[in-house]
């Protein structure tokens, strides 16, 4: 009943501040959640591959309950890029093809719009230029993909989040020179047009963006400048400020708002110190009094894992590599209890798979690598 109530309130936009896991802010040192539990008794179930394997590629939910699969490589490197596209659909357990991208991208980043139309940028395209400035449009309805006005600055390993505005904002990534960008900028689905945005208090690109209940945008972690400093967007005034620092610096990690509107930051490695360790440990941003505070470990260290916030308001982690091997392993934070269970193993490893949290409230995985082999399998977690 309760995910019912919450997924109804979260359409209807009435989930502000508390959201759905109880209006109180938690106390430093606890993250909790009336309705958080754990889901040790959920089970993995094998879906119906995709038709091409691919990793480092977007899934984005569609207004119809779809799932589109977009680029993404087929192997190492640039040259298995691909243009290929695929349609998921949950309820019938089948894949179908739609239009082909108009440039192949990889390390790239995609976003649904307020219209349904879905946007993606940037990336690698196969090229030979590093980076692309190239976006494009992806429209349900005709099934087709449409150039829009590119980028200011191409960029790869970069960040898309939609703003309450119905703008997009892009922040961050690696650029064409080789050097790493403190830029941001802003697309207008209005006028298909992009614009500089302000700049971020350190250059970083594999970092997080997260936004916040407040329609600010908080930026965390990455490589570059190797630094634990902490951005904060404002959409009303388009500036960047600082807050407090992350108690750890972080790159490979996840950033997921909870219930809540605290921020858990987990896993990753840490840059700063010799051997780039893998991190098991996770820290919680309070965005209502600027501060951090550290919430239990994760039973197994890993980066470049996915992490999604379920209907219940529990965090569930997948996949990821633990620094030499890619993880079949799946954990879930528990709230209520402010504690890690660890869970029956996805089927086969992955590492450079995408999560998508269904309108059934079950998370697909997609495709990924193991090692270097690029998936075609996709599977299903159903709380």
């Amino acid at each position: 009943m309760f995910k019912a109530i919450c997924w109804s309130l979260l359409l209807a936009g009435a989930v502000v501040g508390g959201g759905c896991g109880g209006s109180e802010v938690p106390e430093a040192g606890a993250v909790r959640s009336s309705e958080g539990r754990a889901l040790t008794s959920s089970r993995w179930s094998t879906s119906a591959a995709m038709r091409t394997a691919r990793s480092l590629h977007t899934a984005t939910l569609l207004d119809s309950g779809l799932v589109l699969v977009a680029g993404g490589s087929t192997g190492g490197g640039t040259s298995g890029l691909t243009r290929s596209v695929e349609l998921y659909n949950p309820y019938s357990n089948s894949w179908s093809s739609t239009g082909s991208l108009n440039v192949p991208h990889q390390n790239f980043a995609g976003v649904r719009l307020a219209s349904g139309q879905v946007l993606v940028a940037g990336g690698q395209d196969g090229s030979g230029l590093p980076y692309s400035s190239a976006a494009e449009l992806y429209v349900p309805a005709t099934g087709t993909w449409s150039l829009t006005g590119s980028m200011v600055v191409p960029r790869a390993f970069f960040t898309l989040t939609l703003l309450d505005s119905g703008k997009v904002l892009a922040s961050g990534g690696m650029m064409p020179s080789g050097s790493v960008s403190t830029s941001a900028e802003l697309y207008d689905p209005a006028t298909g047009t992009w614009s500089l945005a302000g700049s971020l208090s350190a250059s970083r690109f594999f970092h997080t963006a997260t936004q916040l209940y407040s329609g600010e945008v908080l930026v965390l972690g990455g490589l570059g400048a190797t630094t634990n400093k902490a951005d904060l967007y404002s959409p009303a005034a388009n500036t960047w400020r600082q807050v407090q620092p992350m108690p750890v610096t972080r790159s490979g990690h996840t950033a997921t708002r909870l219930y809540s509107g605290y921020v858990m930051v987990a896993g990753g490695f840490d840059p700063s110190t010799s051997g780039n360790p893998v991190l098991s440990s996770v820290d919680v941003y309070d965005p209502y009094n600027d501060r951090w505070f550290t919430a239990p470990p994760m039973n197994r260290p890993r980066r470049d894992h996915t992490a999604i916030l379920l209907y219940s308001g529990a965090l569930l982690v997948t996949g990821g590599t633990n620094g030499s091997t890619p993880e079949t392993s799946t954990e879930v934070y528990d709230p209520q209890y402010n504690r890690w269970f660890t869970i029956d193993s996805m089927p086969e490893p992955r590492t450079a798979h995408t999560a998508t949290l269904l309108d059934t409230g079950a998370v697909q995985i997609i495709g990924g690598s193991a090692g270097s082999v690029a998936l075609p399998s996709s599977v299903r977690f159903t709380p």
